[in-house]
């Protein structure tokens, strides 16, 4: 994707090592876990592929050795793929230092625009267009300062805040002092007043804040756009060199160059465009002979596709080969065990060919140098779920096979909508989202042993409830949340379905050998960390006719605090606080109220202010200290006493911490309530 070979050479250097260390890590595990294997099979697979790209022949042929070594059943397995992992390092070596010798120099660093050692004035150096591991974009000088201006004036705002906070705690002090005042009327009305003024300035300053912080995201994020044309054209001579390699006639067009995508989506998908190529010229454009028997042209074609769809860009990879035989997919499934009771005349064709996305799954017995060992479509479906876009097939037999992939145009923050199930919040996708019905409005429909189902839009499609799905237990009533995933729809039952945010999403770890149905994780704007629902890894389990696998549950239970305060102000705004960190808070105004919630109920940490009437928090400590009941109970101690004097006491009345009100760090006070209570 580099105008310089070298580039290229040092990129696909820098990726191989990293994979090669990979396996490494994963051979110990090979022959006891299959997920290690599978994901060994994927890296060989991927840099195989690679290797042929760059035109590094043996390298190639190693790989393959070593798929060849991890698809067998003999014995000494792990010393055999040590053995071809030396070869394979060695073999990398010797392409860099042949490359080196013949440069004079080593390649540390990847020079990706203009002649070597030039640079234009006012400008850095920014990468061609088409992908690869840039690590410097060209900016114009006028650009960068226009963002420097931005964040300036970001922060200015940012600076203005701090002054509306020192007000709220003004009034905060305000409330506090005035709580035995004889006119409460009058404090409530001035307190109204001033809230309501404050709250004015808020809305207007993080209305600004957001609208700056918004040009500024969508000014960078724009740097990060390229073209696709120069990768789209690099695609197609894989497809004429693939074909030349296979002794097969194949001409290739290509559409929509001028399309832009965000180089990471696009580093993130490369691998699986490059399978889909690969698959479309080994399995699908049949052999010439087998064309002209069936009355086609001799000549197979093959088309490479891009398009703006609505904030996505569509990629997709079309032949017209032989197409895709629905029977002979439903035949693998059944043999693989991929279908268990399901009415297989009642599958549609997108769930039946929703199947080849399945790890391993392949109608091949043999496998070739190209592909065929049934991870290609495997790797692509891992590599879009990464990005947040959705993969499906379309295929006609006889006619041609066609692949999409639809992606984001950048990678930014992802909207999710959270739903709730019992007390657990679980998040899915929003773009996955495609409508919202009562539970109460449709019939549900459901057969011993299957899937449940529900109608939408005068199909039925399966219907999952979310609180089984996680061992919560779920209302009667509640909303049906209906997603589209690959073609397919599906639908989640939750007890509410809340808010949508903007999120930052973290991928979970794979845990291979779990029929798991979460692949990231998200922290809410309140900090609280939520698992993210994959409508695709929850339509496998549909399309394979079983219920989720059940596994031991963590312990979903929230952290139960008392609060005790007796200013309400106080207590609502640490309620507030400690709920939206995630936990379950019960509130009690005085000491002897707080006494008689312990006797109540469970909890696993009390928080107590200290000046109260009557029974005043060390008083209540040191009572629950000499209680057996309540001796190991964690408290801590929050207080507008700020005195060395005043902590001391409070630890010597039993307290496990002392907060202080002045300068009050909520983010200290969540740490803490976690840390003793668990």
């Amino acid at each position: 994707m580099f105008s310089q070979p070298d580039d290229l050479l040092v990129l696909f250097a820098g990726e191989a090592e990293e994979r090669i260390d990979h396996i490494l890590e994963l051979i110990p595990h090979i022959e006891s876990d299959s997920a290690a294997m599978d994901q060994v099979r994927r890296e060989l697979h991927a840099l195989k592929g690679a290797g042929r790209m760059m035109g590094l022949e043996r390298f190639s042929e190693l790989c393959h050795e070593g798929e060849t070594i991890v698809n067998g059943e003999g014995q000494d397995l792990v010393p055999k793929m040590l053995e071809l992992m030396d070869r394979l390092t060695n073999r990398l070596s010797e392409v860099l230092d042949k490359k080196k010798d013949s440069s004079g120099e080593p390649h540390a660093e990847t020079k990706v625009h203009g002649e070597p050692g030039t640079r234009t004035p006012g400008e850095a150096v920014e990468p061609h267009a088409g992908g690869g591991h840039a690590t410097t974009a060209r900016i114009p000088i006028a650009r960068l300062d226009e963002l420097t201006d931005r964040a300036i004036r970001l922060r200015v705002l940012a600076v203005g805040a701090s002054a509306l906070i020192q007000r709220l705690r003004d009034l905060s002090h305000y409330a506090e002092t005035s709580v035995s005042d004889p006119e409460p009327e009058q404090v409530l009305a001035t307190l109204a007043t001033s809230l309501n003024r404050v709250a004015l300035e808020l809305d207007s300053g993080q209305r600004k804040f957001l609208h700056g912080a918004e040009r500024q995201l969508e000014a960078l994020l724009g740097f990060q756009l390229q073209p696709l044309k120069p990768f789209l054209m690099r695609l197609a001579r894989h497809v004429r060199e693939l074909a030349s390699s296979l002794g097969k006639k194949v001409e290739v067009t290509v559409e929509g160059g001028k399309t832009q995508l965000d180089r990471r989506i696009l580093e993130v998908i490369e691998e699986a465009m490059v399978h889909l190529i690969r698959n479309a010229v080994d399995h699908g454009i049949e052999e010439t002979k087998s064309r002209i028997e069936a009355g086609k042209d001799p000549t197979g074609h093959i088309s490479i596709r891009a398009s703006n769809q609505a904030g996505m860009v569509e990629l997709t990879v079309s032949d017209d080969g032989g197409g895709i035989d629905r029977e002979r997919v439903l035949e693998a499934a059944r043999h693989q065990g991929l279908l268990k009771g399901e009415d297989e005349a009642a599958l549609t064709d997108s769930e039946v060919f929703h199947l080849l996305f399945h790890p391993g799954f392949t109608t091949r017995s043999a496998s070739s140098e190209i592909s065929g060992r049934g991870i290609g479509l495997d790797a692509v479906a891992t590599a879009v779920q990464r990005i947040g876009g959705q993969v499906w097939v379309e295929s006609a037999a006889g006619k041609g096979t066609t692949i999409h992939i639809l992606a984001p145009v950048s990678k930014r923050n992802e909207k999710v909508r959270i739903l709730q199930a019992g007390s657990s919040l679980i998040a899915v996708p929003s773009a996955s989202v495609i409508g919202y019905r009562s539970s109460r409005r449709l019939k549900r429909h459901a057969t011993t042993g299957k899937p449940e189902t529900v109608e939408y839009e005068g199909s039925m499609v399966a219907l999952y409830r979310l609180g089984d799905l996680i061992g919560e237990v779920s209302a009667d009533e509640g909303v049906l949340v209906f997603m589209k995933t690959g073609g397919m729809t599906l639908c989640v039952a939750a007890d509410v379905a809340g808010r949508e945010e903007d999120v930052l999403v973290y991928p979970l770890p794979s845990l291979g050998g779990q029929n798991l149905i979460f692949d990231s994780a998200v922290l809410l704007a309140s900090g609280r960390p939520v698992p993210v629902l994959s409508p695709f890894l929850l339509s496998t389990h549909h399309l394979q006719g079983l219920k989720v696998e059940k596994r031991p549950q963590p312990d979903v239970r929230r952290i139960r605090v008392l609060l005790v305060d007796d200013s309400r102000v106080t207590r609502e705004m640490l309620r507030g606080l400690l709920e939206d960190a995630g936990l379950s808070v019960v509130a009690a105004p005085t000491a002897e109220r707080a006494l008689h919630a312990l006797k109540e109920q469970e909890f696993n940490c009390l928080v107590t202010d200290i000046e109260m009437p009557g029974m005043n928090g060390l008083e209540l400590t040191e009572r629950l200290r000499h209680d057996r009941r309540f001796s190991d109970l964690p408290i801590i101690v929050v207080s507008t006493r700020n005195t060395e004097k005043d902590r001391l006491a409070g630890l010597n009345a039993g307290a496990d911490a002392y907060v202080t009100k002045q300068g009050f760090d909520a983010s200290r006070l969540i740490r803490l309530v976690k840390q003793l209570a668990r």
